[in-house]
């Protein structure tokens, strides 16, 4: 096969794909002239699509992309954007307003409003910086169709670009995934989705630590893989040191008869000495509820999210949830954290926090991580922005998200219309 023409061939699909979509923006701004009604760009893309042999616009859109993607271009690469796309994306330029590593950008406001900012925002820092990211949506709904998020989805005209994402629902009871994170973040993720109260007595008596050594110490021997542990040995873990009668895992006792892991054995005899059973009593039950799910079988989630976005669907009402949420927010954040990455230009994935509930907040793994590359919406009023710890308010920036505009930095940008205007 020659390659000069297959490279030929897939430019000259990528041009074919550029002109429809052209093509398509021309005949819905004349549609009212040459039709005398005004089409929607969706309905000019269809007959577009229709005139050129194929069944509709997503399967013209898939084809072409597909056919002439250049082979080092992501598939969330944003290659073209509908009118409000554009607007909402050129006042965000027009304001200045970006992700980055100082702490998290908050859009305050009605979630259904305030969603279209914070999701333009985040799939263009996706796109620009060519990386995967996570999505991460507090809810009690069946399916991200059902959230205010898929309208902003929808208004953006991305539903082909989601449906290439991976998808996980943590209150499923059954994850065709194999969950894997650091024992670090294993620790991090089960003691945050407990109450503050819980997680701070926890790491005062030693528990934190011991649980976090033991995890790891098993992890290393189960696995070749030093960073990577699975549920089943957080189970294993878990399972000894939050019996009525706390011990060190099986595995661990010849090792530590071999001195192979001495530490060990001193944390526990420190916890043994300061125990808090009310406070690990919440703990089995939250491990109960947690591995009682089936999380361990199927694709490799540390591998993919090195390639692929995610949207993880959770509900801060169901603590076991929150901490497999946690788990795959720890393979797009934690992952990526340090100065010895930041040096060579590797920043945390893009991270975008969605609260669909009635009464919206903003759960403790992310506040805890710093939240720097974060977009948060938790549909607070403007006078939520009060309540945010002083820690955390000196790195955010906060926007105010009002119908078609929001404020940010004393400016008011209007997408609706696509202008800008001083703020009073």
């Amino acid at each position: 096969m020659d390659f000069s023409l297959l490279r030929a061939l897939r430019a000259s699909v990528r041009l074919t794909l550029t002109t429809l979509k052209r093509d398509s923006k021309r005949l819905q701004r004349t549609s009212e002239d040459v039709f005398g009604t005004r089409y929607t760009l969706s309905i000019c893309q269809e007959a577009y699509a229709r005139a050129r042999g194929f069944r509709n616009w997503h399967e013209a859109e898939t084809i072409l992309k597909r056919g002439g993607r250049n082979p080092d271009t992501h598939f969330w690469k944003i290659v073209s954007r509908n009118d409000l796309h554009e607007a909402v994306f050129s006042s965000i330029v027009t304001a200045d307003l970006e992700m980055s590593e100082n702490g998290p950008v908050c859009f305050f406001g009605p979630q259904e409003d305030a969603a279209l900012p914070a999701l333009c925002l985040w799939i263009e820092a996706l796109s620009m910086a060519e990386v995967p990211g996570v999505l991460l949506v507090d809810t009690t709904a069946p399916a991200l169709q059902d959230t205010t998020v898929w309208k902003s989805v929808v208004a953006l005209n991305l539903e082909s670009l989601f449906d290439e994402f991976r998808y996980i629902d943590a209150r499923s009871d059954n994850i065709p995934l194999a969950f894997s994170t650091t024992s670090k973040d294993w620790c991090r993720s089960l003691l945050l989705a407990l109450p503050e109260s819980t997680c701070a007595a926890l790491q005062s008596c030693g528990f934190a630590h011991l649980l976090e050594t033991a995890i790891d110490a098993v992890g290393r021997d189960a696995t070749d893989d030093n960073c990577q542990v699975f549920g089943d040995t957080v189970r294993q873990v878990s399972l000894a040191l939050c019996s009525a009668d706390p011990g060190l895992p099986p595995s661990l006792h010849a090792t530590i008869e071999e001195s192979s892991h001495p530490s060990l054995h001193y944390d526990f005899k420190s916890y043994v000495a300061h125990q808090r059973p009310a406070e690990v009593a919440q703990l089995t039950e939250l491990c109960r509820a947690l591995f009682n799910k089936q999380f361990g079988l199927g694709r490799h989630l540390s591998q993919e999210t090195l390639k692929r976005p995610s949207i993880v669907l959770f509900d801060s009402n169901d603590p076991a949830s929150v901490v497999l949420a946690s788990v795959v927010h720890s393979q797009y954040y934690w992952r990526f954290v340090g100065p010895e990455l930041r040096y060579r230009g590797i920043n945390t994935r893009p991270v975008l926090f969605v609260s669909d509930t009635a009464v919206p907040q903003v759960p403790h793994f992310i506040r805890n991580s710093g939240a720097s590359h974060t977009c948060v919406v938790n549909g607070a009023a403007r006078e939520g922005a009060d309540h945010w710890p002083e820690s955390e308010s000196a790195r955010a920036s906060f926007v105010f998200v009002e119908g078609d505009s929001f404020i940010y930095s004393g400016r008011r940008a209007r997408f609706g219309a696509n202008t800008l205007t001083q703020g009073s």
